[in-house]
């Protein structure tokens, strides 16, 4: 298992990671808006939702790949029998995937989707280049996952930043193109993508020996049925995670058309650079939470799921608070002219991901322990029952902000379901959640509201305000955290690596 400082270092370079993210993503986002225009950007949007459909089976797998990974290092099994059996479904899978879906696919682009007619052309190689990029993504999924278990992630963080910043470079070289923007964008995505790739699996090949090849290994059954049996349980909740988001991007498609889209693509872009910030901490505690209950420490297992609630709470509300208070300006200030609805989709979208955040650590430890059949059962048809919601919503006529808010309402039921289970199913006591997460959490909101809230009526909307409103917000968060909202033995690790960073620096 890993040490305090291992876990640290790498919380440290997924979050450097995430922070780049955050700035070139300011930039990035906003010159792919204006190079594309609104209704480019927003079919660009929902057609990624059709390869999302077709390849959502890739993240159930790399769950489970990561899971044993880490399980199996933690009881000290042989790691390069259940890499090569990984890699053997994730070989075949993928092209099944591909197979059926691609005429699928082209289908659904051509007759399914409200798409001007002289764009559909190019929405068709949208579609094949994001289905190829998706392809060798999910062939990969084994070399990320020993990324993950063997606790490399501060490695794994600088593929990221290099892709970025790539990124950011081919936005900008874009809004001079003179041929169809949207499909040099598919392009440059594909290409960037591939590349990166191909280093990452070289590397893994490199400095992992058990990535090497052991073909006697691919079809063993009794890992390979581990793998789907976990996968496929764990299916039912990626259906429903696939059901809420990417069917209310194409619900709102059919009702309101590409422009919602495109204000849903701002809230997406928005809620993904903020919460990579939290999940730069998950990255980190999920493969020591699996190996520690691989282990059979039961007790640090569930200590460290608690943290991982708090901690992931805590980045994602020192940054979604502030930011939701002068979202208005915020947008302007970026994109100078945002698509309608942006503001209100970006602060309920933040919303739902909150509610999320407050029991990821629940989430975790219920994979960590394996039995999750009931459990996604339940998640998953809770997540499926939004889109009927939402569509009856959306046939009485209601404003687009309906499909946000039943999505805000079913993250927050979600949380709650999982409270539910993991009390079943790891004895993950409910007491210590609401006292010691959710009533702490609303001490902290109202603090933050009855403070920040005046400023922002007593001071003109500005560049001052913005960042006024994010000091003191951050200074507010980190003082309350120290104050009430950390355990005693949290604070003691945050208050050591900061004085062991303090002392380094001078």
């Amino acid at each position: 298992m890993a040490s305090k400082t291992t876990i640290f270092l790498n919380t440290m370079g997924t979050y450097f990671r995430s922070l780049v993210s955050l700035f070139l993503g300011i930039f990035t986002a906003r010159w792919v808006l204006m190079g594309l225009g609104k209704v480019d950007f927003g079919l660009f949007a929902v057609v990624g939702t059709v390869v999302t459909f077709i390849t959502f089976i890739n993240s159930v797998m790399s769950q489970s790949a990561s899971r044993h990974l880490a399980y199996a290092i933690g009881k000290g099994e042989d790691v390069r029998q259940w890499f090569n059996a990984s890699l053997s479904v994730h070989t075949i899978v993928p092209l099944l995937l591909v197979a059926v879906g691609y005429p699928i696919g082209t289908y659904v682009v051509a007759h399914g989707l409200t798409i001007p007619a002289e764009r559909i052309d190019a929405c068709q190689w949208v579609f094949r280049l994001s289905l190829l990029t998706a392809f060798f993504s999910m062939a990969s999924v084994p070399f990320g996952a020993l990324y993950i278990a063997k606790q490399r992630i501060a490695e794994q963080s600088m593929y990221g930043v290099a892709s970025t910043c790539i990124n950011c470079v081919l936005a900008y070289v874009m809004l001079s193109w003179n041929g169809d923007r949207l499909v040099f964008y598919s392009v440059y995505l594909t290409s960037v993508s591939l590349g990166m790739l191909a280093i990452y699996v070289v590397r893994s090949w490199c400095i992992f020996p058990e990535s090497h090849l052991d073909f006697s290994a691919w079809w063993d059954r009794a890992k390979v049925k581990a793998l789907f049996s976990f996968a496929g349980w764990n299916a039912l909740g990626a259906f429903g995670w696939l059901v809420k988001n990417q069917g209310l991007v194409i619900l709102a498609n059919k009702f309101y058309g590409p422009a919602v889209n495109a204000a849903m693509g701002v809230a997406q872009q928005v809620s993904g650079q903020v919460n990579s910030l939290s999940n730069a901490l998950m990255g980190s505690l999920t493969p020591e939470i699996v190996s520690t209950e691989g282990a059979g420490d039961r007790a640090r297992m569930l200590r460290l799921s608690m943290s991982a609630n708090r901690f992931a709470s805590l980045l994602l509300f020192v940054f979604a608070f502030p930011l939701c208070l002068e979202m208005e300006y915020v947008l302007t200030l970026w994109l100078k002219h945002p698509p309608e609805w942006s503001v209100l989709f970006c602060q309920l979208t933040l919303l739902g991901m909150f509610f999320n955040n407050l029991t990821t650590g629940h989430a975790i430890a219920m994979g960590a322990n394996g039995k999750i059949a009931a459990y996604q059962i339940t998640m998953g048809g809770m997540m499926v029952l939004s889109l009927p919601v939402a569509y009856v919503g959306c046939r009485c006529g209601l404003a687009p902000w309906i499909v946000l808010v039943v999505s805000a309402v079913t993250m927050g039921a979600l949380s709650l379901g999982r409270v539910f289970w993991a009390r079943r199913l790891v004895e993950m006591p409910v007491r210590a959640w609401l006292g010691g997460l959710v009533l702490r959490f609303a001490a902290l909101t109202l603090i933050e509201a009855l403070l920040l809230v005046p400023l922002r009526f007593a001071m003109n909307e500005s560049f001052m305000r913005l960042c006024v409103t994010s000091v003191l917000s951050g200074v507010l968060t980190i003082a309350c955290a120290m104050a009430f909202v950390l355990s005693p033995q949290e604070r003691g690790f945050v208050a050591d690596k900061v004085r062991t960073r303090l002392k380094i620096r001078l």
